[in-house]
């Protein structure tokens, strides 16, 4: 038998990868939940377009509340082309102390050309191998579990803000917000979205699925949503995942100045309703997804067989450097779609990289997806990726992001695979139009709940979460929560972590009030709430620069 070198495979591989779709990613997912003498385990995994024979190779490590390694559990997941695989174990554990234990989980994904590396005659050893070896990255994600009797918090009294539909309800006294519940990440058959739920499992062929932005609006408007944004792949509007090199500018702008017309027309018959018709710009190979609302030009760098331009303004593929500024020079919004901890939003060789326009026009991170390629309609989806350690990673970066959760629907189920939400504070007074909600993602005034039924508000000295206080003296820290589904708070922490310090977000403490003094220079603060269900919620950060008091006619 004649063996091939491993450089050569590798350059096979390469090619291959370089030509698959631009959702050739992992999505793989950890739910958690706590049983009896058990923590029940369910891995998801999908890998559009892997062939038969891959292997996702997984790890779940459990770490007790201080930290300390307390297990693990390994395993090898067979996955189908273009289906989710999934696998359901129980680790089980004994006399151990209560309190609220972390699970990280840690996987990759192998075609068959490359498992000859894979070697070991344990399980355990063969993932271990695997997750080193990595070649198409690794998936991070972590969640806690309670294990044990706790005590439940107390939290302040709070009747909740108005949702949208509660225009007759005067907001509480003091709190001038209303609440509109979004799905900010979707896409229809514009691009690789759109396709029937009764057959659809993995990402469409561009402008194969069924249903478009007409449909998707009415959709989510008819199920309860106050906004949806369809968000196409910019480099989809040629009819291609690559490059069509017959394809004409006409038609590719044409498409997408289609959906903004079609958008603007259905907000104008249903004012009760908002629709967003924007791009998600990048691909997923040395680049990174992002979202960009409020544009009105298609954004590109794509020629066809005559050397045109296949979009309104030409942007350089995967240069983030260049595409910050542009969205600044044009007030645009930005959000981080699935963002991964490496290898993403890379400037200058470092991923996740800060940059002053950035920070500026990027005002959402997400910190929680459902399975992109869910195909449920009744809101029971049970894959759901996290993001919440690159959404840290940013804040400590230094970006201003807020925590989003989104559905990145590329069936026909809009906003309906599960109750996540973003959540969007709108002044009480306000209309909903594209102007005033934009303006409430530019002023971050916005949190994530995985139920659509509970609300999180988070206020720093009374100012609302999103805001950005030079403060003196005591910084005087409240998390608000409310129901109306009946739930009750299991955990509440606040989290802080410095800007620009490039370090780790921790707990402050795990109480729903706290007053104390910073000190002195930058801080960020969030709410984490856990719901008695392990739903969660997370807050958009307040943002303090701690001063050293003035000395005021002679006295502090």
């Amino acid at each position: 038998m004649r063996l091939f070198p491993w450089s050569l495979i590798l350059g096979l591989w390469s090619t291959v990868a370089t030509a698959l779709p631009d959702h050739h990613e992992l999505e793989a997912s950890l739910l958690a939940r706590p049983v009896a003498g058990a923590v029940s385990l369910q891995i998801d995994a999908r890998f559009p377009g892997a062939p038969s024979g891959t292997l996702t190779y997984w790890s779940v490590r459990v770490l007790a509340p201080n930290g300390e390694w307390v297990g693990q559990i390994s395993g090898e997941l067979a996955i189908a082309a273009e289906r989710r695989a999934q696998v359901l174990q129980n680790w089980r554990h004994k006399n151990l102390p209560a309190g609220f234990y972390h699970l990280e989980l840690s996987a990759t994904a192998i075609e068959p050309w490359l498992q000859g590396r894979i070697v070991g005659a344990r399980v355990e050893d063969r993932v271990a191998r695997a997750l080193n070896f990595a070649p198409n990255g690794l998936v991070e994600q972590g969640w806690d579990v309670p294990i044990g009797s706790m005590v439940a918090p107390v939290m302040p009294d709070f009747a909740g803000l108005p949702h949208a539909d509660q225009r007759a309800v005067d907001p509480p006294a003091g709190l001038p917000w209303r609440i509109y519940l979004s799905n900010l990440h979707s896409q229809t058959n514009h691009s690789d979205g759109g396709g029937d739920v009764a057959t659809c499992t993995s990402s469409q062929g561009a402008h194969t699925g069924e249903f478009g932005p007409d449909a998707a609006f009415a959709y989510a408007m008819a199920n309860g949503l106050d906004a949806l944004a369809t968000t196409e792949h910019n480099h989809y509007f040629d009819g291609s995942s690559g490059t069509n090199s017959s394809a004409t500018p006409t038609a590719a702008i044409g498409l997408y100045q289609s959906g903004l017309q079609t958008a603007l027309a259905h907000n104008l018959a249903h004012p009760q309703f908002l629709a967003l018709y924007g791009m998600e710009w990048g691909v997923i190979s040395s680049g990174g997804h992002l979202n960009i609302f409020g544009v009105d030009a298609l954004y590109g760098w794509e020629f066809n067989g005559a050397n045109q331009l296949l979009a309104e303004v030409f942007t350089n593929k995967s240069d983030y450097a260049a595409l910050y500024p542009l969205l600044r020079q044009n007030n645009l919004v930005g959000q981080f779609n699935h963002p991964a901890t490496s290898g993403q939003f890379v400037i200058d060789g470092t991923a996740l990289a800060w940059h002053a326009d950035g920070d500026e026009v990027m005002a959402l991170a997400e910190i929680l997806n459902t399975s992109a390629f869910s195909n449920d309609t009744t809101e029971t989806e049970t894959s759901r990726s996290s993001y919440e350690g690159a959404f840290n990673r940013l804040l400590e970066r230094g970006f201003h992001v807020a925590p989003s959760t989104n559905q990145d629907n590329h069936c026909a189920n809009w906003g309906m695979s599960y109750t996540n939400r973003t959540g969007v504070l709108l002044p009480a007074g306000a209309v909903l139009n594209s102007a005033n909600f934009l303006d409430a993602l530019r002023a971050r005034r916005v949190f994530a709940t995985m139920d659509r039924s509970s609300q999180l508000v988070f206020l720093g000295n009374e100012q609302i979460m999103g805001s950005r206080l030079r403060n003196e003296g005591p910084l005087n820290l409240q998390v608000l929560f409310a129901s109306s589904g009946g739930h009750t708070v299991s955990r509440v922490q606040i989290q802080e972590g410095v800007p620009g310090r490039n370090g780790s977000v921790t707990t402050l403490v795990e109480t729903p009030t706290h007053s104390f003094t910073p000190t002195l220079g930058s801080h960020f603060y969030y709410a984490k709430v856990t719901q008695e269900d392990g739903d969660l919620l997370w807050s958009a950060p307040i943002w303090v620069e701690q001063l050293e008091p003035l000395l005021r006619d002679g006295f502090e």
